[in-house]
């Protein structure tokens, strides 16, 4: 919480990358000392620029902000990808919002710019004049190169989170499609191999998460080699006293009495 030009997990990424990660909270921004279209505010990052990639990631919580929210990012400046990203939850902002990205922003480049939402789905609710459930919008504020490209790829969202995929604009592909959540539960492999074949009302309330969110087959096999011995016991002793972590998957793994806990009690049973 606080005021800043872009706010998220990470202020704002040009040319880098931020893959594997789970992230759960709340992101409010209340800065507003800058026209709204410049500030930027996203689960993970805030604004995300030329090459930057967010892959494989996802956030759980919510986004508000007096600007432009996003799910995972706020704003894509110049270029940038997001792609097997998930988000879950409400985003709410003055300018441009979306479950994914709350907008693309060419800038005043004429040089080749490429823009990639790929493989994502969001789950949750966008409140905004141009609110979009994948992205809140395209916004052009020079000239083009003639072979830029904006592309939102086999990408789903919550049916009743928004009127549209894309909230405004004209992009290069708007492949994003509408389910109900019955439906929106049952994309895992549409996705790809980054999400778990199977989904979990334990994890993620039932809707697709990645490979390593998956629990094991086996209840109490923490590290997933088919065996529950005192390995995995030392693994939730180790996790209680604070010198380790856990994945969502290892943590219902290691639930031995579904009580909602990882506990003493657990430790003993496995």
């Amino acid at each position: 919480n606080g005021g800043r030009i872009f706010s998220g997990l990470f202020g704002k990424i040009n040319n880098g990358t931020v893959k594997n990660l789970a992230v759960y909270g709340n992101v409010k921004n209340e800065y507003n000392h800058y026209p709204s279209h410049y500030r930027a505010t996203g689960g993970i990052v805030g604004e995300l620029g030329y090459t930057g990639k967010v892959i494989n990631c996802s956030f759980i919580g919510n986004v508000v902000s007096n600007d432009c929210s996003g799910g995972i990012v706020g704003k894509m400046w110049r270029g940038g990808t997001i792609e097997n990203c998930y988000c879950r939850g409400n985003i709410e902002g003055k300018e441009h919002s979306g479950g994914i990205a709350a907008f693309m922003n060419q800038g005043d480049q004429e040089y080749i710019i490429n823009y990639s939402i790929k493989n994502c789905y969001f789950a949750g609710s966008v409140k905004n004049e141009n609110a979009g459930a994948i992205c809140g919008g395209w916004l052009s504020e020079g000239k083009s190169s003639g072979n830029d490209t904006e592309k939102i790829e086999n990408c789903y969202y919550l049916k009743s989170s928004a009127e549209k995929g894309l909230g405004s604009g004209s992009i290069t592909k708007d492949d994003s499609t509408a389910l109900i959540s019955p439906m929106l539960k049952q994309i895992s492999e549409d996705l790809g191999s980054s999400f778990a074949e199977k989904t979990y009302d334990s994890v993620n309330k039932g809707y697709p998460v990645f490979t390593w969110q998956a629990p094991s087959k086996v209840k109490g096999d923490i590290d997933n080699n088919g065996n529950v011995n005192v390995s995995d016991a030392v693994t939730v002793q180790k996790c209680l006293t604070g010198k380790c972590m856990v994945t969502d998957g290892q943590y219902v793994t290691a639930d031995m009495n579904d009580d909602g806990t990882v506990n003493v009690f657990d430790m003993i049973l496995i």
